[in-house]
């Protein structure tokens, strides 16, 4: 750490004070302080070692990680399947055999009837009223007689006597062939009505027969159709089955391709991990080659902060001296240890000396040669250890204004982080 020591005394002197340091002392000192800000003006990018072949490639085969082939050819026999359905069959019917019974009109006695009335009609009811007829001549004759003989021919007595004869002849007529005719009716649908009854009788045998026979033959052809029904359906349930059983083949050849596709993937990302793992390890040893310059730069400054140095300084001074007066000493090798195991890595102590050598304390000769657009002055200046002019900023200024850009340093220097500004 950076040591400072302060002491105060009453004297009054009139004297030259001459510091006195061996020349490895102050040679070694101003060495080390060229070799920290040679480190100071690298880019700290050249402390940090890039990717390992091995990560890169890592890098690369990362990014080339997709689904395995295998899961597409799955999903498509999934998808197939899926859209198969189900493997249904349409059941085989028949359409019933049927047959329009036989019917049969029946016989009306008034089909017959004609016939059996005709012959009564002439051979009964004509010659009776034939035979009528002439009766009824004969009573018109034996009355024109009788008024002849009597001479009321042209009387009206005879004309009323003509008149009741013929009124009741013809009703007498009439009630004769009203008779005849009823009876002729009547035997005329009697032997009809049994006439009729046979022909009925033999319609309604033939109908029964026939009706009887394709009541038969219906029955043939329908036990047919439900035997080819039969089979059709169990051809159909067969055919379904089988159908499943290869669907389900199917699913589980997709199964094994997806759990092939997946021990597939695990495979190339286990390969990425173990490449990227080996990356690792090879970037650790080309970092530690990276941050070996900082690392030996530690060991030296280490080194020289724990010797005696002030053992080994002096100074030499001529007068008196009365009264009170203040002495200062500062330890650089303190700071510059500090400063260089501030980060811990090679990189963070790059950055660390860069920050580190921003405390207005560690310069001289500053010079003030113009100013940010943020207000911060930007200056000329050496540092105490050395005759070489840098730029820059002063810690204390940045404080003020942007306070998040200081980091505070062991041995309590402040350190500027130029990034942050």
């Amino acid at each position: 750490m950076g040591k400072k020591s302060k002491s105060s005394s009453q004297s009054t002197s009139t004297a030259t004070r001459t510091p006195i340091n061996p020349e490895w002392v102050t040679s070694g000192l101003e060495g080390l302080g060229g070799k920290i800000m040679g480190l100071a003006n690298e880019n700290p990018r050249k402390f940090v070692a890039g990717a390992s072949p091995l990560q890169t490639r890592a890098f690369v085969d990362a990014a080339k990680l997709k689904t395995s082939p295998r899961f597409n050819q799955a999903g498509d026999i999934f998808n197939q399947v899926a859209g198969a359905g189900a493997n249904t069959y349409e059941a085989q019917g028949y359409d019933a055999e049927r047959y329009d019974a036989e019917r049969f009109n029946a016989s009306s006695l008034l089909e017959g009837l004609d016939k059996y009335m005709s012959p009564y009609t002439g051979d009964v009811v004509n010659t009776a009223l034939a035979d009528y007829d002439f009766g009824a001549g004969e009573t018109r004759a034996n009355q024109a007689l009788d008024e002849a003989r009597s001479g009321a021919f042209g009387g009206s007595g005879a004309a009323i006597t003509r008149a009741l004869t013929e009124d009741s002849l013809t009703r007498g007529r009439g009630a004769l062939s009203a008779g005849l005719r009823d009876t002729a009716f009547t035997r005329g649908a009697g032997l009809s009505a049994t006439d009729a009854g046979f022909r009925n009788q033999a319609a309604a045998a033939n109908a029964a027969a026939a009706n009887q026979a394709a009541a038969a033959n219906a029955a043939a052809a329908n036990q047919a159709a439900a035997f080819r029904a039969q089979a059709a359906n169990e051809a159909g349930r067969f055919n379904a089955g089988a159908m499943e059983t290869a669907l389900a083949r199917q699913l589980s050849a997709g199964g094994a391709l997806g759990s092939l596709g997946a021990q597939e993937g695990a495979d190339t990302r286990a390969n990425v991990a173990l490449q990227g793992q080996m990356g690792a390890e090879q970037r650790a040893i080309s970092q530690a080659l990276a941050g070996a310059p900082i690392s030996v730069l530690q060991a030296l400054a280490g080194t020289y902060s724990g010797l005696p140095l002030n053992l080994l300084s002096g100074e030499t001074m001529t007068g008196t001296q009365t009264g009170s007066s203040t002495s200062k000493s500062w330890d650089p090798m303190g700071v510059f240890s500090n400063a260089l195991n501030a980060g811990g890595s090679a990189a963070q102590g790059a950055s660390a000396i860069m920050t580190a050598l921003s405390d207005r304390r560690l310069k001289t000769d500053v010079e003030r040669i113009g100013e940010r657009p943020d207000g911060l002055g930007v200056y000329a200046f050496r540092y105490l250890w050395s005759p070489v002019r840098h730029i820059g900023v002063m810690a204390q200024e940045v404080l003020g204004v942007k306070p998040e850009a200081v980091v505070h340093l062991p041995g309590g220097y402040m350190a500027v982080n130029y990034g942050a500004i």
